[in-house]
């Protein structure tokens, strides 16, 4: 009988939140008036998508705990290089409106090479990357080591996401 150990495990967490719609509408009022009121953020990003990294901090209005956070508005084309977000601990993002083909998350493996020749295609410890369509509503949590990028967004209506990044104290 072959035992496996976990040695270096890699988890994101995935929540629906049922009582998405109730707030739906009001938050993107808020990301569309923020948008209005203060200049693009990512300075160091290569990609045109507008965000509030590093010009809004989403702590400051009180609606969250975290050590920083920001939201991404996605129009046609665009789409987000692969990062990660170290020295943060735990990182999140949280979608408010995500058209259909709007782009998928996709996670990449920490092995830089991984298995070459799997023996079994849905077996999740060979895998290089996973990917997860975004939908309303949907929180995901992650280590914020662990490198991912955003697909572009070929609809023709934005899409609207929320980053948060937390530190352990």
């Amino acid at each position: 009988m072959v035992e496996f150990h976990n040695i270096f495990p890699v988890v994101i967490g995935l929540n629906k939140n049922k009582d998405h719609k109730l707030f739906e509408n009001k938050l993107i009022k808020e990301c569309k008036t923020i948008k209005n009121s203060f200049k693009k953020g990512g300075n160091n990003w290569n990609v045109s998508t507008f965000n509030t990294c590093g010009t809004y901090d989403l702590t400051k209005n009180n609606k969250t705990e975290c050590v920083a956070s920001w939201f991404n508005i996605y129009k046609k084309h665009d789409y987000q290089e692969r990062h990660g977000h170290y020295p943060n601990d735990i990182s999140a993002v949280y979608y408010l409106k995500t058209p259909k083909d709007s782009g998928n998350i996709t996670f990449y493996s920490h092995e830089p090479h991984g298995i070459t020749k799997p023996g079994e295609v849905n077996n999740p410890l060979t895998w290089r990357s996973y990917w997860i369509n975004p939908q309303p509503g949907l929180l995901l949590i992650f280590k914020s080591t662990l490198q991912h990028e955003v697909g572009q967004n070929k609809s023709n209506e934005e899409k609207i996401s929320m980053a948060l990044n937390f530190k352990i104290i």
